[in-house]
């Protein structure tokens, strides 16, 4: 520590302190801020987070305050050597600093350290820089003077560890001869020293903003004479610089006797190796400074030259004024700290140490980070530490949920924010993202909550969340969803899909039961995968009209805890749910009619080079609005369309539901004649075959094909369209978007900003919605320069009106594409849902035919993607487009676009297209080849159709 203590002396202190204080104004702001934007109610909740966040401004300054205190000390009024780290010392070997720092000692006064090693009153005489000299005249204080005050004289001062005789007045007892103690009087120092204290700590109180009489939430009360100026300014506070007198005894002592005794000295360390053997330590050097110091004091022993950092240079130290803070400073921003690193002052250790003061961080990203991995681990400590960083986050249930598992934040019964969201802090996941506990799925509500152990921090909720209880995703139907429900079967189904999340890799067990009555394991598992696990029924494990509680555990001990339903339909043929009323399902699109080109052409005439940038941005802006009006009409249709598609989608898919069924039970019927007739002639052995008079040549199974694209699962043929749509208007809006941003490039001022193509090769990001970030992370300087050619600004305007008129018509092809789409959409489902299982000879035919046309999606390309951009979901990731059917399907031909084309261009989205879609031919039976397939019936005579191909395996 003797040779990096600089920080304690002179203007190092003074920084020291300053920085300090600074830090703890700003955490005192960070306090004020969060306090401020609570109601009264989450006041109460979150106490504890608010004296938290006081109370780490207090330590700071607390921390500070002892670098101000040094400074009032008279042995640090002076200017120490060297810096205050080994990369600002003047030696790289650090028993060159010890060297300088050993002097140094002897200037600032020893007594203290020796003292406290050696026991108290081992001292014979003061220490001058730490004690007045004390004999039986009296006791003399060394002195300082103001530098702001020239013309006053010198103050009386005691230095470290004198508090006590300083606020007492009076010292000398145990020194010497010294029975008693003698007066001093440095109220001086002690009134100065104090008032400048008083208002470090009172700014900082202040900082906390006036509440309930006093300051902050801990109500901290000033006296009414409480100090009120910024310290750190405040010259008085930082301009003490001990006398040359003062130094000079504080060095060598009274008279000279002590210059010839540094012609001896000898610093030891503790290898024993005597430094002052090397050149550079001579102690010559410590005589010629005591000699100059002996000098300065007989000329002007109360000026102060010596200590303001005329004592020179030791041994090539220099004095530390010049000096910078120490490495170990900590940012005024604790966002510019290391995660971590050797000496603690890192990210790690302030958040971890103050993790409710500094909740924004564990709000963000790092939180994710850190959650991500302490969920994993089935370590006590771990999950606590998961569930105290996933209670600052968690909000309640996600949004869109509405039954009786829906939870939110609550205090005395009512709603409050979490601290995540008090505090603003956004994450780059969406709303309801299984990785963020911000807003959970109403899987990891309990059942049983109310007897449930509350957990160690937070909620119950956010507790599961963190131990990976297994989930099961509800029904997609709003309407079943909100009773808990997964899935509608009917009584004879034979498999059920469970999707959900952490099931675990290894297969457990699910549980199938009536409420009320023990766990039962119905069913068979087939399949077990983290996300997903598929159950086959036999014939009588489900009864009609019941619901059964669906339960999972996991292999490593797991379970579920929420409230998952599977609903047995009463009879043969249930109801479709009552969907929302949504008005408007078959609704004409509207016309699209505008067009950029004219607005642009009144805006700039004829000749749009002789404009400057700024008359181009302004008819850029105009042809924006005019697009902008526009687009309500469009965007209401898209919008009403996608609610109409989502309204349907239950029943629809119940629709193909009831086909599958009837073609089962066919099935079995059949299989079951088929084998009564066989035994009925004598025959013991037999397979059962069935053709289907329609289909691609694949595998006849009760089940949507493997491999099919994109409309393999039923639910697709609406989810993949309201995705569709979705891209449609996110690309609408982001032309809206691009047309400003080119706009803000053209009038901002300096050098000429264009879109980079390297930035864009990837793609626009068509999420954005501010203009101003689109030109901040996709234009730069055209051409790479800060200035152009007359010709090139020409060029960047023709390249701002040419992308502004492509992405304007580029829009709205693609709308009006979407709206031919839409209506041939709506022929499309019900020609697969009505009109197909009509013109099936039987209800096995039906299902084959409706299995084709699921397996026969549109051409891929229908709908070309646009080449800048791409649609993006809300938490980043791209998807497809689907492409839209067109009317071909019903043997009328497709409508064609009003033909409002998009001009050619390097990497611009190209008009999208719709190139003809037909379906499978569906020639009657005797038309067609006879594919016989084998088909494993549940009815009689399965097991004789197996013992059958066991015997035909072991011919082969």
């Amino acid at each position: 520590m003797g040779g990096l203590n600089s920080v304690h002396f002179g203007s190092q202190a003074t920084r020291m302190y300053a920085h300090y204080h600074q830090l703890a104004l700003q955490r005192a702001a960070r306090a004020r801020q969060l306090r401020e934007q609570m109601s009264p109610r989450e006041r109460k909740v979150y106490a504890r987070a608010l004296k938290e966040s006081e109370l780490q401004a207090l330590m700071y300054e607390g921390y500070a305050q002892h670098f101000l205190q040094d400074r009032w000390a008279i042995g640090h009024m002076w200017e120490r050597w060297d810096g205050p780290d080994r990369a600002q010392a003047a030696h790289s070997s650090p028993w060159g600093g010890v060297a300088v720092g050993a002097v140094a000692g002897l200037i600032h006064g020893a007594e203290s350290v020796f003292s406290a090693k050696l026991g108290k009153g081992w001292a014979i005489n003061a220490d001058p820089m730490s004690s007045p000299l004390a004999d039986l005249n009296g006791a003399r204080p060394m002195t300082f003077r103001h530098a702001a005050s020239p013309g006053e004289g010198p103050i009386t001062a005691v230095g470290d560890e004198r508090l006590a005789d300083l606020r007492r007045g009076a010292f000398g007892r145990g020194y010497g001869l010294l029975a008693r103690d003698q007066p001093i009087d440095v109220s001086r120092q002690t009134r100065e020293m104090l008032t400048c204290s008083k208002a470090g700590w009172a700014e900082v109180i202040r900082a906390f903003g006036a509440e309930g009489g006093g300051y902050g939430a801990f109500g901290a009360r000033l006296a009414d004479g409480a100090p009120d100026f910024p310290v750190i300014y405040e010259p008085s506070c930082w301009d003490m610089w001990a006398t040359n007198r003062s130094m000079y005894v504080g060095f060598v002592g009274e008279g000279t006797t002590g210059i010839s005794i540094l012609a001896t000295l000898q610093v030891v360390v503790p290898s024993g190796a005597e430094l002052l053997v090397d050149k550079r330590f001579r102690p010559a050097e410590l005589v010629t400074l005591a000699w100059t110091m002996w000098r300065r004091q007989l000329v002007d022993p109360d000026g102060t030259d010596i200590a303001k950092g005329g004592i020179g240079a030791l041994w090539g130290a220099q004095p530390g004024s010049a000096a910078g803070l120490p490495v170990y400073a900590e940012p005024i921003d604790a966002a510019g700290l290391p995660t971590r690193s050797v000496g603690g002052v890192d990210g790690e250790t302030v958040y971890g140490a103050m993790s409710l003061a500094h909740s924004d961080h564990w709000c963000g990203e790092a939180g994710l980070e850190v959650m991500a991995l302490l969920r994993r681990s089935d370590d006590p400590a771990k999950q606590q530490s998961c569930q105290f960083l996933a209670d600052l986050a968690y909000q309640g249930t996600a949004p869109g949920y509405e039954g009786k598992m829906k939870r939110s934040r609550l205090a005395d019964g009512k709603p409050v924010r979490s601290l995540c969201e008090i505090r603003g802090v956004r994450r780059t996941l969406s709303d309801g993202d299984p990785r963020d506990p911000a807003r959970l799925d109403q899987g990891y509500v309990s059942r049983t909550e109310a007897r449930d152990r509350a957990p160690a921090f937070g909620s119950k909720p956010a507790a599961n969340w963190c131990a990976r209880t297994p989930i099961i995703r509800l029904s997609r139907d709003p309407a079943l969803a909100r009773q808990n429900i997964v899935q509608v079967l009917p009584a004879d189904a034979a498999r059920l899909e469970l999707i959900g999340a952490d099931f675990g890799l290894k297969e457990g067990i699910v549980y199938i039961h009536e409420e009320k009555r023990g766990r039962q394991s119905r069913g068979r598992i087939v399949d077990w995968a983290d996300n997903r696990i598929q159950i086959d029924f036999k014939p009588g494990d489900l009864k009609d009209g019941r619901d059964y509680l669906i339960e999972i555990s996991t292999d490593d001990d797991r379970r579920s805890v929420g409230l998952f339903i599977l609903r047995v339909s009463p009879g043969e043929e249930e109801a479709p749910p009552p969907s929302a009323a949504v008005s408007g399902c078959d609704a004409a699109p509207p016309a699209i009619t505008f067009d950029i080109r004219p607005i642009l052409t009144r805006g700039l005439g004829q000749n749009a080079l002789r404009d400057d940038r700024k008359t181009v941005a302004a008819a850029i802006r105009a042809g924006r609005a005019g697009h902008a009006a526009s687009q309500p009409p469009v965007r209401a249709f898209l919008q009403t369309e996608r609610a109409c598609i989502q309204s349907r989608q239950s029943g629809g898919e119940l629709t193909f539901g009831r086909i599958e069924r009837e073609a089962r039970r066919a099935a079995q019927e059949e299989a079951r004649a088929y084998f009564e007739g066989l035994r009925q002639s004598g025959v013991e052995q037999g397979i059962w075959l069935k053709h289907c008079a329609s289909g691609n040549g694949g595998p006849f199974v009760f089940r949507p094909a493997i491999g099919m694209t994109p409309f393999a699962a039923p639910a697709n043929l609406w989810t993949d369209y309201v995705q569709e749509i979705d891209g449609v208007l996110q690309y609408g809006r982001f032309a809206e978007v691009l047309m400003e941003a080119w706009a803000i490039a053209l009038e901002a001022p300096g050098p000429p900003l264009a879109p980079d193509p390297a930035l864009v090769k990837a793609g626009y990001d068509l999420r954005l919605t501010d203009p101003r970030e689109v030109v901040r992370r996709y234009f730069r300087p055209y051409g790479g320069r800060k200035s152009l050619s007359p010709l090139e600004i020409d060029l960047l305007k023709m390249q701002a009106l040419r992308e502004v008129e492509q992405w304007s018509t580029g829009a709205l092809s693609l709308e009006e594409t979407t709206f031919a789409g839409i209506l041939s959409r709506r022929a499309f489902v019900t020609w697969i849902t009505t009109t197909l299982p009509r013109q099936a000879s039987d209800p096995i035919d039906a299902h084959c035919r409706m299995e084709s046309a699921l397996g026969h999606p549109p051409p891929s390309g229908a709908v070309g993607a646009p080449q800048i951009g791409a649609y993006r979901t809300p938490a980043g990731a791209t998807y497809r487009w689907t492409g839209w059917p067109t009317l071909s399907v019903v043997g009328g031909p497709a409508p064609a676009p009003t033909g409002r084309g998009v001009s050619s261009g390097p990497a611009l989205p190209a008009p999208p297209a719709l190139p003809g879609f037909a379906p499978p031919s569906l020639p009657p039976p005797s038309q067609r080849p006879r594919r016989r397939r084998r088909l494993r019936p549940s009815g009689p005579g399965r097991a004789v159709a197996s013992r059958r191909n066991r015997r035909s395996r072991r011919g082969r």
